[in-house]
């Protein structure tokens, strides 16, 4: 299984007050060990009709992981797969999405592709926060961005972007005052947090 191809992929990791991780992943299929269930394949290969070996949102926790953050999960073999149930110590009910979609088989099951974004998000089921918006701007002017439903792809209002409300077009106007990198963050009740969008503001 260590000949498997790797991919680069995006992880986030959301938690129930905060993001536990965000970033770009090395990843293939591989076994995957926690101290709840052992060590198994989390290739693919446990799918009831399994048409490709490959990365796994579940490999992808174990590739990312290291010096990052713990999970822990059982594993059920009449499913082939783990249920991760804790990561960085919060336990509950961790639902996977990849490009915004909630898949439809186990972590370890569902193969992904090059690029793809694997979302872990505690709790829900709730649909993903997208921010959009342009990468450069300048001080003092207003810069606009955007916030969708990740899975409907409808705008989102009264979501709150660093302190600023979407309106219902689920656009907000943001002046930065002062120069760099600026982080933000989109989050509203019901909905899991957006992704964060990075911005460089000059002079």
């Amino acid at each position: 299984m260590d000949n498997l191809p790797r991919e680069k992929v995006t992880l986030r990791i959301e938690g129930r007050t905060k993001t536990i991780f965000e970033g770009e992943v090395s990843s293939n299929g591989c076994y995957v060990k926690t101290n709840k269930g052992g060590i198994h394949r989390c290739d693919g290969s446990g799918h009831e009709k399994p048409s490709t070996l490959g990365n796994t949102p579940t490999a992808t926790l174990a590739h990312a992981s290291p010096g990052n953050f713990s999970f822990d999960g059982k594993y059920f073999h009449e499913f082939k797969d783990f249920l991760i149930d804790e990561i960085e110590g919060e336990k509950g009910n961790w639902l996977v999405y990849v490009n915004e979609e909630p898949i439809q088989v186990g972590g370890g099951q569902h193969v992904t592709k090059e690029r793809d974004r694997i979302l872990w998000a505690w709790a829900g089921p709730f649909d993903p926060l997208v921010l959009d918006g342009p990468s450069t701007a300048q001080v003092n002017r207003q810069v606009t961005f955007k916030v969708r439903n990740g899975k409907t792809r409808e705008p989102v209002g009264d979501v709150d972007v660093n302190g600023s409300k979407t309106n219902q077009s689920g656009e907000v106007i943001i002046t930065f005052q002062t120069d760099g990198m600026k982080k933000l963050k989109a989050n509203k009740e019901l909905y899991i947090r957006s992704n964060t969008h990075s911005i460089t503001i000059s002079n």
